[in-house]
């Protein structure tokens, strides 16, 4: 593990000098119609850390790690050095994006800082102190990107590396393949379908991605409502389910939310607009004999109009059954037993199956879950922005807190403080579809078992996703009142046990729309 030393310094010395870039491919990103896509996103499936955007012609260019190894030679070439602790670099133009991390020789990251509307001139950052030992230093100044070696010491100890074999991290390794190795570019961008587009050679400067725009629902005006519940159009609609970075906070962090693929629909749904709450759970759940109210308790949310939750997943399931039947609906779920009592902290069906071609309540697929987060957005978040760097201050902050219920307006209160907990439903900003709290407040169960990444490329219709699991965990969307904002993201997935009724997760039903 690395500790932090309040004397440490990051020096540098290299007895080699500037190698070349190895991969060099420059293309451009237009719609279907040839107008230019500005700030597309274009990486490589084989070695994600590599990026870039395209600029206001639509124009990319993906450079290798440029890997510096002498830094009295790079400061004289006017690249990218290191000097008394700090990074220093010259932006050649105005308004460029500069970002600066560093990972272990195993390729993990372990800081990472943005910097926006970089002035033209010289600059330098402080850079972090760590443990000594080797890493790996990378500077992206706009399209370009560079690595160095650099030796952390104590008390500013120089350290040259004369064997080259330190250049062999994970990280270095996936980006400077060589040219006979087949590769694939992934392009993304807002509001469009994403592109896969294979590669014969890293050595490419003639590429032209054609993106077709995207095509969720876009209400005119609030979605139609019919008691708690909201409709929402979904039938000959469709959206980009799933975010090409496996690297989000970490070295394969996010590797589960990929592949991004086209997810397309054939029926229209009513979904609850609020997460089930404790009124509605005890009311609906009293059709069970032996059912049991959970412990509900002030501490962490008490009242009718807060969200239930020490909730299973075969509680939810329950719960849907027994709405179906009293609104005179087929149900969904079939199962063979009950282990434990309804409302149990650990109740869980035994053999269940769920039918979905019928027309009752359930929970939610991956995909109609998200397709229902997003609203019609394509961005990370509902409230149309993107994760890193935002948020960046105090305002970033607050528009968080009028959209969601998260760690830094309730878990940081402190326990026994006012805010603290689940809060009630409703109390904050809708979606674009009418839905409350369904980027925070509580986790919610969907329908299917865990598995580990999307796997396809392909456009699919009406996912039903994984049907069984070895271990009997099934999928958690949407973050909750402990999260950092990286959870609250549209495409971030997490998994629990089937059994496992916690406190910070709950669910909302929806029904398809049978005509």
């Amino acid at each position: 593990m690395l500790r932090y030393l309040i004397t440490g310094a990051v020096c540098a010395a290299f007895s080699m000098t500037i190698s070349a870039s190895e991969i060099s491919i420059k293309g451009k990103v237009v719609d279907s119609d040839g107008i230019e896509i500005q700030r597309a996103r274009v990486s490589l499936l084989n070695s994600p850390e590599i990026v870039a955007y395209t600029d206001d012609a639509g124009a990319f260019t993906l450079y290798s790690t440029a890997v510096v190894r002498l830094m009295k030679t790079a400061r004289a070439c006017g690249l990218p050095y290191i000097s008394n602790n700090r990074i220093c670099f010259t932006s050649t133009a105005s308004d460029q994006p500069v970002t600066v991390q560093m990972f272990t020789p195993d390729g993990s990251r372990i800081f990472i800082n943005h910097f926006q509307n970089i002035t033209s001139g010289s600059h330098s950052f402080t850079l972090p102190h760590v443990a000594s030992g080797l890493y790996i230093t990378q500077i992206a100044i706009g399209n370009q990107s560079y690595s160095m070696q650099v030796i952390a010491g104590i008390n500013g100890i120089n350290t040259a590396i004369q064997n080259t074999s330190h250049n062999s991290s994970s990280m270095l390794k996936s980006a400077l393949k060589a040219e006979e190795t087949v590769d694939t570019l992934i392009v993304t961008a807002d509001e469009y379908k994403h592109q896969y587009k294979a590669l014969n050679s890293y050595s490419d400067e003639g590429i032209e991605i054609k993106l077709e725009k995207s095509n969720p629902w876009i209400p005119n005006n609030y979605a139609s409502s019919e008691g708690t519940m909201v409709k929402v159009h979904a039938k000959g609609f469709d959206f980009e389910m799933g975010q090409p970075d496996p690297n989000i906070d970490g070295k394969d962090a996010t590797k589960n939310e990929t592949q991004v693929h086209t997810v397309k629909f054939t029926s229209d749904y009513w979904v609850d607009s609020t997460e089930v709450t404790q009124e509605q759970y005890t009311t609906i759940m009293a059709a069970y004999s032996d059912f049991t109210a959970p412990e509900w308790s002030e501490t962490y949310g008490l009242g009718d109009n807060y969200p239930a939750y020490y909730v299973s997943w075969g509680d939810a399931a329950l719960y849907c059954n027994a709405k179906s039947k009293f609104d005179g609906l087929d149900t969904v779920y079939s199962y063979t037993s009950i282990k434990n009592k309804p409302g149990a902290k650990d109740c869980e069906l035994v053999g269940v199956t769920s039918d979905l071609s019928k027309n009752g309540y359930r929970l939610p697929t991956e995909a109609e879950w998200e397709y229902l987060c997003k609203g019609g957005v394509s961005k990370d978040f509902n409230w149309v922005q993107n994760y890193k760097p935002y948020p960046e201050n105090k305002l970033d902050t607050g528009e968080i807190n009028g959209c969601a219920v998260w760690k830094a307006n309730s878990w940081l209160k402190g326990e026994g403080k006012s805010g603290y907990g689940a809060q009630e439903v409703a109390k904050l900003l809708t979606n674009n579809y009418n839905l409350y709290d369904i980027e925070g407040n509580l986790s919610e169960w969907c329908n299917e078992y865990t598995y580990d990444s999307y796997g396809s490329k392909e456009t699919v219709t009406d996912p039903e996703g994984q049907k069984t699991g070895s271990e009997d965990s099934h999928v958690i969307r949407g973050g909750n009142w402990s999260s950092d904002v990286a959870f609250l993201r549209s495409a971030c997935r997490t998994f629990k046990a089937e059994a496992d009724a916690g406190l910070f997760q709950g669910f909302r039903c929806l029904k398809r729309i049978v005509e």
